[in-house]
């Protein structure tokens, strides 16, 4: 039970990384 909600919250933490990532990479493309 902890380990899966580990799993969770690293999966989530990765998530918002990806996201934080592709919203710089939009925001590049739309001020180049």
């Amino acid at each position: 039970m902890e380990k899966i909600e580990v799993n969770t919250t690293e999966k989530v933490k990765f998530d918002l990384k990806e996201k934080r990532f592709l919203l710089h990479e939009i925001l590049k493309k739309l001020f180049q």
